[in-house]
């Protein structure tokens, strides 16, 4: 396995892999709604709002993406919170979304690519 940063060559694979392991998970509907929301993220998020990473397999010659997560960009004003591009009082990033495939679920690949990403 592989640990790196997201690369936007990856985003139809990484958004595949959300909408199947939420499919798998929680339905179709559910999984397609997570789907999108790691290609709104991924398309319309400014570049430093957004960190990604991926955790890849070779198998047969060929790459596989395993595992990502985000970090997103999070600012706080006193009166509330606002989207990037805004000057705030406070800067956090939350881990959202993530997600491990199914089969690779339970041997601590998600805990890995988190640390990584930290």
């Amino acid at each position: 396995m592989n640990l790196s940063t997201f690369t936007l060559t990856q985003s139809e694979e990484v958004i595949d892999l959300f909408t199947n392991v939420f499919s798998d998970s929680e339905g179709a509907e559910e999984g397609k709604l997570i789907g999108e929301l790691a290609s709104d993220l991924i398309k319309m998020t400014p570049k430093e709002g957004l960190y990604g990473f991926v955790a890849v397999n070779k198998e047969n010659d060929k790459t596989k993406v395993i595992s990502s997560v985000f970090f997103s960009r999070l600012l706080f004003e006193k009166n509330g919170f606002k989207q990037s591009g805004l000057e705030t009082d406070i800067e956090a990033f939350i881990l959202a979304p993530m997600a491990v495939s199914t089969e690779q679920q339970g041997k601590g690949v998600g805990q890995k690519l988190i640390k990584f990403g930290i």
